[in-house]
């Protein structure tokens, strides 16, 4: 049974060029003031041109946190864009709750709803993977490197927290604006030299980020207190799961990017079928575990 039509390991992010793109935007937009107001500023003469550059530089600070904000949150609830009901089987190889983490509370957006890490039933591939035109998928560290989906249950007061960081992050963005004005605007309308000038812009740029930053994660914390109150706890919580349960899974559908499989959101039901497995490959046979584990080969 060996591994016919196997998805091939991939993953779906590159956060080296995130940062590589946003830093040359940020180079490229200190350029653009400079080229803007210089000569206005190597004048000495302390007009709206200083104020105007400190805020703007501010609100492009705020804006690069909030579109972050955005990308992070922004669709944290919606459902998967293949919406189409999926049943799949496999081992239980990570239990994960939300904000059950520092970050998640700094962070507050970047909170991930509660699920599993599932390593699929090689029997699946075919009909749930293969004939969707999904080839790839994130692998597992066993040795076998197994397909591994993320199955989400959907979390409110992860949803909460979304929307409060959203709505700090824009009143963040505006606070921000104004801060840097007030904060950068004298030192840019008196700076002599070209390399104080862009500190000085970028020190504006960093402020407006920084604000928007911190008010996201006011925001966050005020929306997932409000969804600890009045929201329902995720049906992870309410069954009781091990690592290395055989299980199976219904959801609304697959979360892809192109032809990569990322996750399952939202899990609907959830049905044990036996476990826990100690076949994996660490140590007294617990996870990593992988799809030829015999719990899930079957009598």
């Amino acid at each position: 049974m060996a591994n016919q039509n196997k998805p091939n390991c991939a993953n779906p992010y590159n956060f080296q060029e995130i940062v590589v793109y946003t830093f040359l935007g940020i180079l490229g937009f200190i350029g653009l003031g400079l080229g803007i107001f210089t000569p206005e500023l190597s004048a000495g003469v302390f007009t709206g041109a200083a104020m105007g550059t400190a805020a703007l530089a501010g609100a492009m600070g705020g804006i690069v946190v909030f579109g972050f904000v955005l990308s992070e949150a922004g669709y944290k609830c919606d459902k998967a864009a293949k919406s189409s009901t999926q049943t799949v089987r496999g081992v239980v190889d990570g239990i994960n709750l939300s904000f059950d983490s520092a970050s998640d509370w700094f962070f507050p957006y970047t909170a991930e709803h509660d699920h599993i890490e599932l390593v699929l039933d090689c029997n699946d591939w075919n009909q749930y993977l293969f004939n969707q035109k999904i080839y790839k998928a994130m692998c597992n560290d066993d040795s076998e490197k197994s397909p591994i989906v993320k199955c989400i249950y959907k979390t409110d007061k992860v949803c909460y927290a979304a929307k409060g960081s959203m709505v700090g992050a824009g009143v963040g963005a505006v606070a921000g604006a104004v801060g840097a004005a007030f904060a950068t605007g004298a030192i840019i309308a008196g700076c002599s030299l070209i390399i104080f000038c862009a500190l000085a812009i970028l020190l504006a740029f960093l402020i407006g980020a920084v604000i928007t930053a911190a008010a996201a994660t006011v925001g966050g914390l005020i929306g997932a207190g409000i969804g600890e109150a009045l929201a329902d706890d995720s049906d992870l919580e309410e069954i009781s799961l091990e690592i290395g349960d055989v299980i199976s899974v219904t959801g609304d559908g697959w979360e892809t990017q192109e032809d990569i499989l990322l996750s399952m959101r939202f899990v609907e039901e959830t049905g044990v079928e036996g476990g826990p497995s100690r076949n994996g490959e660490g140590a007294g046979g617990k996870a990593p575990y992988g799809y030829d584990d015999p719990l899930l080969m079957g009598p």
